[in-house]
């Protein structure tokens, strides 16, 4: 179903969908009547300060001793050039930066605890990281199914997805996958996915970056209107145009890690005015902002504006005496928007932040995931399994290299598996699906892995679920089409070369491949991990280079020198190896087909005691890559746990 635009609220178009499931309305809704209701959160800060490492200068002061407050229902700004600390400061509100933070955060006047916040907020971040393969309907059903109660009947909460999905004007584009939604349609869609358990709290990094005038209205509108309805919402903004500023509530500007302003967009202009700082007429005041956060003013305006913003400052000279033309109100004080502004400001030079306003506590909060680790498992198993086999070109690349491999392979070794002569031909042939059923599991991941940690982290970071459910998810998931493709490639080759038509050899080596073809897995997980794509493509077959050295391949192990022959038992290739030679030749097969008057190899013991396998046993080989496994899936999860806590 294709997306359209027109003119309706927000400037969505208010064209009817053609799903049945849609319940036609002759107004925009004003509010969510199906999300479970949520205590309003405020958000406190007091004199926090946030130091990075600098390298020998030792540490940089990044925050610089910030206070402010953010109250549900206001939408609020925090602008500043480039370096002015935004990101930063929104990201220790949000709890994704602790490391060299100090100060103080409160929730509701109380001592921020920071594992039930997670849970009762959400960050979105500036790229809108979205499943490609997975309709918005799609994407919508498994983030219910993730974030809302098990004990919710599937009825409601497809009329909750129903009912956020128009509130936010994408109910059009309910069919179409994420990969082809516009800009403005997957912010909206990154809205409301976090939308499903109703947060009380959403954090939104550049919210309008990359959007066109029309889209940057639309999404700042969106964001007051779901502010509006009790929510606190705060987000990071580069130099908005008026009519954008307008729309919100409250500004935080910085500049090198201080605050010059901390109050309404109402009260702004009046503001500056009072530090001789005039924002001309018909002049964008973000822009003007902007140019005093910079310095263009003088740095004794921007610290006149600092000092203000701490508490510190002293009342102007020319406000003492009010100005004849000035109204007063019956106590004699003047009633001008300046007035009232300075007072305020005098009047929190006494209380600093008072708390007499803020929200009741709820007490039972508590640091849980809305489905079980099991129903985690579960749904985020088939969606892996639904995006796999969506990914039409990546599916018939898979599939289609290991059967042309399997043909051309069948085709040079033919019949070669059954000759006295030809033994040494067919270990090669052997050696190659070694090597082919490795690097054909490891390099996709290397190169699909990467493009999945954006959506992760994402998720990981707003509590959809556990790492640990994502990962068993995964591990599950990367067993059956290991299976399949490493099915596929071996009964082609298997029949084609004339290796023993035995059942017990051909499983034996089917599971000893697909161990090995999980193990590439789990390597490219790893390096997929630690490298972007580039790097990892590259550093993919170079780290895996030495594994096939000490394979017993080209050297067996006793002719390798004392000094480097215990790396050979480092390599997961060398059991690999040595268990299909003893599959293949072993298990007292009967003697080769020998077509000369003599054939060395006829009887294939001979040929294990020249490759110095005749100690060796299947069995072994199997469970060292078995263990093998278990460590390098255990090695790889502890790796991402730290590459996700490292992008925090």
């Amino acid at each position: 179903m294709e997306c359209t635009n027109g003119e309706g609220p927000l400037g969505i178009s208010p064209s009817e969908p053609t799903n049945p499931v849609w319940v036609k309305r002759k107004k925009p809704m004003r509010g969510f009547s199906h999300l479970a209701p949520r205590n309003p959160l405020e958000i406190t800060y007091f004199d926090v300060h946030y130091w990075v490492p600098d390298g020998r200068r030792g540490m940089k002061e990044i925050l610089k001793g910030l206070d402010g407050r953010m109250k549900p229902g206001e939408l609020t700004a925090i602008m500043g050039p480039s370096g002015a600390g935004k990101s930063s400061l929104m990201n220790i509100l949000a709890g994704y930066r602790q490391n060299g933070v100090t100060g103080k955060v409160e929730m509701n006047g109380r001592e921020r605890d920071l594992r039930v916040f997670r849970h009762l907020s959400t960050y979105i971040p500036q790229q809108d990281h979205v499943i490609p393969n997975l309709t918005v309907m799609e994407s919508m059903r498994v983030a219910a199914n993730l974030k809302l109660p098990s004990s919710m009947p599937s009825k409601d909460k497809l009329t909750t997805v129903v009912e956020i999905l128009e509130h936010l004007g994408i109910q059009n584009c309910a069919e179409t996958r994420a990969g082809c939604l516009s800009g403005g349609q997957k912010k909206r869609l990154c809205i409301a996915l976090e939308l499903v358990n109703n947060p009380p709290v959403l954090f939104f990094d550049e919210p309008t970056s990359g959007l066109d005038s029309s889209s940057c209205l639309q999404c700042v509108s969106l964001l007051k209107m779901l502010a509006s309805e009790g929510r606190t919402v705060i987000c990071t903004i580069h130099q908005p145009s008026a009519r954008i500023l307008e729309i919100f509530d409250h500004l935080i500007l910085l500049s090198e890690g201080m605050c010059l302003y901390n109050d309404t967009i109402a009260s702004l202009v009046p503001y500056l005015k009072l530090f001789n700082l005039h924002c001309p007429s018909y002049h964008n005041p973000a822009d003007f902002v902007m140019e005093v956060a910079v310095g263009d003013h003088g740095r004794e305006a921007m610290k006149a504006l600092c000092d203000a913003v701490k508490l510190n400052a002293t009342k102007p000279p020319e406000l003492e005496i009010p100005d004849p033309e000035t109204p007063l109100d019956a106590n004699g004080q003047s009633s001008t928007p300046l007035s009232g502004l300075w007072g305020r400001i005098e009047n929190s030079m006494r209380k600093k932040l008072t708390k007499e306003t803020k929200p009741e506590f709820i007490d039972d909060l508590k640091a849980e995931y809305a489905v079980s680790f099991a129903k985690q498992v579960q749904c985020l198993y088939l969606r892996f399994l639904k995006t796999t086999t969506r990914d039409l070109m990546l599916m018939y690349i898979r599939g289609g290299s290991h059967v042309v491999a399997g043909l051309f392979l069948g085709i040079m070794y033919f019949d070669m598996g059954d000759d006295a002569m030809s033994v040494y031909r067919n270990a090669s042939a052997l050696f190659f699906t070694i090597i082919l059923v490795f690097y054909a599991s490891m390099m996709p991941t290397v190169l699909t892995y990467p493009l999945e940690v954006p959506v992760l982290l994402r998720e990981i970071l707003n509590k959809w679920y556990s790492l640990k459910a994502y990962y068993v998810a995964k591990t599950l998931a990367d067993v059956p089409f290991a299976v399949l493709c490493t099915f596929i490639y071996l009964l082609i080759c298997y029949y084609m070369t004339s290796q023993p038509l035995d059942a017990h050899r051909f499983f034996r080596y089917l599971a000893i491949s697909t161990y090995i073809a999980l193990v590439g897995q789990t390597l490219g997980l790893m390096i997929g991990t630690l490298f972007d794509i580039q790097a990892a493509v590259f550093l993919g077959p170079v780290f895996t280079a030495p594994f096939l050295l000490f394979s017993g391949f080209f050297l067996s192990v006793k002719a390798m020198p004392k000094y480097i022959r215990w790396l050979s038992y480092v390599s997961f290739l060398k059991y690999y190896f040595e268990g299909t030679m003893f599959c293949i030749y072993g298990y007292n097969r009967p003697d080769l087909q020998c077509n000369q008057p003599y054939c060395h190899f006829k009887n294939p013991d001979k040929f294990l005691r020249e490759m110095d396998l005749e100690e060796n046993v299947y069995w072994e080989d199997f469970w060292v890559l078995v263990a093998y496994n278990i460590v390098l899936r255990f090695a790889a999860y502890f790796v991402l746990r730290w590459k996700l806590h490292h992008s925090r």
